[in-house]
């Protein structure tokens, strides 16, 4: 095996451990089971209510720029496989 079949090889364990660790964020039932836990009568603080907006939006820019970084990634990737296979021609 050549040294680029074993970088190809890394680099693809490495795209299906980013994608299983994304799966495995949670499903739409444990946010939903987060609603209904914070609609308990005497769940929260002011405070403990504002750390929690705080990480909700912290989480939702997260998980909106990792969108975005993955689209760029795949974009990107697809320009140099072009690339390549045209200067090969």
């Amino acid at each position: 095996m050549t040294d680029h079949k074993v970088d190809i090889q890394r680099l693809e364990k490495q795209i299906t451990d980013v994608s299983d660790a994304l799966a495995h964020l949670g499903t739409k039932e444990d946010f939903l089971h987060l609603i209904r836990i914070i609609h308990r009568p005497g769940w929260t603080t002011p405070a403990e209510l504002a750390f929690l907006r705080a990480s909700l939006e912290a989480m939702h820019a997260q998980a909106r720029a990792m969108q975005a970084f993955r689209a760029e990634l795949v974009r990107a990737s697809e320009q140099v496989g072009v690339r390549e296979a045209e200067t090969i021609r």
